[in-house]
């Protein structure tokens, strides 16, 4: 502690931090003409010259607890300059060290989380329109589609650093190639504010392509992307050829590729067999992507004391999910073979091919043998069967299975035709294995013509449907059918039909903000669900690739702009226009397995 006459730590001596003056201290009195009396306060004592008299017990207390005070005062700047300083460090570590991103495209299996993009900072505006960047290599890679939750333009031979900005003078650019196994591709998930492109070498030593590369993604708001392609290993010497799938994530951040996934061909290769050996991307869910590889193989079965060799086709499921180093063996299926017997004895060989479809419904895929089986990529466990006669009962021919939604929970909606039955369209409560009628629950009457039909119909991104039926050129009526099968008719008939006398039908639809666009006799309108006239149009929703991804899976919609051969992304708005004030920005996925879309079976 400091001394009396000492200066503190810090401080000027004598002195009371912040003020800089001494404290009102009592002095000892100097010589009085009292006749030598002792000082008032000093009973017995004499003053001195040159010397000050001794303090009193008073007095020294008062010191005492002065300089208390000025200990406890230092002790307490020096604490706050400490956590002052510590603050101000750690500050200008942050701002040095920039935006953090919240995601990474080699993070764990994604999970449906909170509303928030997982490149969103706090402070930054939310991005609510991109423009894909186009490039050039060996020919114009403007030609951007949906795959699961991205975005992501033709895969092309390219050498690594060829690709440059689209332009009509780049035409000349150097390319590679397929032979040379070097790729690039464009590439935009919900958690980038731009896309990107992404380059690599898919072959190793002794290796040649196969099959072209394909890119395929999961849902979600930070998807998980995937390169997958077939190679030829060379033969060398008596060792035959042999191929091999493979797959690689992509970091997103850095653009590299993960080391190889092996999709285990080699169970599959028989060396002495042409096995016409394929894959395809089957469906996504937000944590996996499911692959179908596919081959054939020979079977020997004695049919009437003659053996004979019969084709097999075989499916194999695998799945990919992000941040994992290997694929998962999902499903396997194949024909099967039986052998019947007539009246006189003669054996016949039977076949029951299996096969595999994608209707871009999100966790879903359907497997086709003698029935319609739907399972779930993420349980791994069938969901429903569907009798081959589901929309016939009791008729002995096959119903075709040309487009599926996902409803709600646990139902479906089945397209049996796109042509003139499709007013058989059904919803199937997979839990019970009944189906309901479109028509019937729409209130609609087909008796007096079986062949009148819905011109459109498709799938909001909430998962309500939308019809066009035209029941003669005098009326076309408009449904919206919600999840909880209430029915609501958009305008009547005789209104749409004049409205539409020239188009006939809508010319686009907003899955997310559930708007029809309508070229009508003389305008250009924009109708809400409620047949309200919102606005006008000169460019619509983009609906080339519709069929190609569940509307109830993306909080985007695609546009696309011919004349300036451009492709963006909006939430919801047309391009150039302000973002709807429902949309929080947050390029968070809405599919959670309660309702899909649908497409054209392969």
């Amino acid at each position: 502690m400091p001394q009396s006459g000492t200066a503190a730590p810090g401080f000027a001596p004598n002195t009371v931090p912040g003020t800089g003056t001494l404290p009102p201290v009592p002095q000892p009195a100097g010589p009085a003409d009292n006749g030598g009396s002792a000082p008032q306060g000093q009973p017995g004592s004499q003053s001195q010259p040159g010397k000050k008299p001794p303090l009193t017990p008073a007095q020294r207390k008062k010191r005492k607890i002065i300089i208390a005070i000025i200990a406890a005062i230092v002790v307490v700047a020096i604490v706050v300059g400490g956590v002052a300083a510590f603050l101000i460090l750690h500050g200008k570590k942050n701002a040095a060290a920039g935006p953090v991103q919240t995601s990474d495209t080699t993070d764990a299996t994604p999970k449906k989380t909170q509303k928030q993009s997982p490149t969103q900072i706090e402070g930054k505006k939310a991005v609510s329109e991109v423009t894909m960047t186009n490039f050039v290599c060996n020919y114009d890679t403007s030609d951007w589609g949906w795959d699961g939750g991205a975005v992501v333009s033709d895969v092309m031979p390219c050498a690594n650093g060829d690709a440059s900005s689209s332009s009509d003078s780049d035409y000349g650019s150097s390319s590679q190639s397929a032979d040379d196994g070097q790729y690039a591709f464009g590439v935009w998930t919900p958690a980038m504010d731009e896309s990107k492109v992404i380059y690599f070498s898919a072959l190793k030593s002794g290796e040649k392509m196969y099959s072209d590369p394909v890119v395929a993604a999961t849902y979600g708001p930070n998807p998980a992307v995937f390169v997958i392609y077939a190679v030829k290993t060379k033969a060398v010497g008596t060792t035959p050829e042999t191929v091999h799938l493979f797959a690689h994530q992509v970091d997103l951040k850095s653009g590299e590729l993960s080391d190889r996934i092996d999709l285990r061909t080699e169970e599959d290769n028989l060396i002495n067999l042409q096995q016409d050996y394929k894959f395809d991307v089957l469906a996504q869910s937000n944590n996996r992507v499911a692959i179908e590889k596919s081959w054939k193989t020979t079977e020997k079965r004695t049919v009437n004391d003659d053996q004979r060799e019969v084709e097999i086709g075989h499916k194999q499921i695998m799945g990919l999910s992000g941040g994992a180093k290997q694929a998962e063996t999902l499903q396997t299926f194949k024909d099967s073979v039986s052998i019947s017997k007539d009246s006189g004895g003669y054996q016949s060989l039977n076949t029951t091919e299996v096969d595999v479809d994608d209707y871009h419904v999100f966790d879903t895929y359907v497997v086709k043998d003698s029935a319609y089986h739907l399972y779930s990529i993420d349980s791994n466990k069938e969901i429903v069967k569907i009798p081959s006669d589901y929309c016939s009962p009791g008729d002995t021919y096959r119903c075709d299975l040309q487009g599926l939604y996902r409803f709600g929970a646990n139902q479906y909606v089945l397209n049996p035709s796109e042509s003139y039955n499709g007013n058989k369209l059904l919803i199937l409560d997979a839990g019970t294995g009944k189906t309901k009628k479109v028509t019937d629950l729409l209130n609609i009457n087909t008796k007096d013509d079986q062949y009148v039909n819905f011109t459109d119909f498709g799938q909001f991104s909430d998962g309500s449907l939308y019809f066009q039926w035209d029941e003669s050129s005098d009326s076309k009526r408009v449904f919206i059918l919600s999840r909880d099968l209430k029915v609501t008719e958009v305008l009547d008939g005789g209104r749409w039909a004049r409205l539409m006398l020239n188009s006939g039908e809508f010319e686009g639809v907003n899955y997310l903000l559930k708007q029809f666009y309508i070229k009508t006799t003389d305008e250009n309108i924009i109708v809400d669900e409620k047949g309200e006239t919102v606005g006008s149009y000169t460019l619509t929703p983009s609906d080339d690739d519709a069929d190609d991804y569940d509307h109830t899976a993306v909080d985007w919609i695609m546009w696309r702009d011919g004349s300036e051969n451009t492709v963006t992304v909006t939430r919801g708005q047309a391009p150039g226009e302000p973002a709807p004030d429902s949309s929080d920005g947050s390029g968070s996925s809405s599919g959670d397995g309660s309702a899909g879309d649908s497409s054209s079976g392969d």
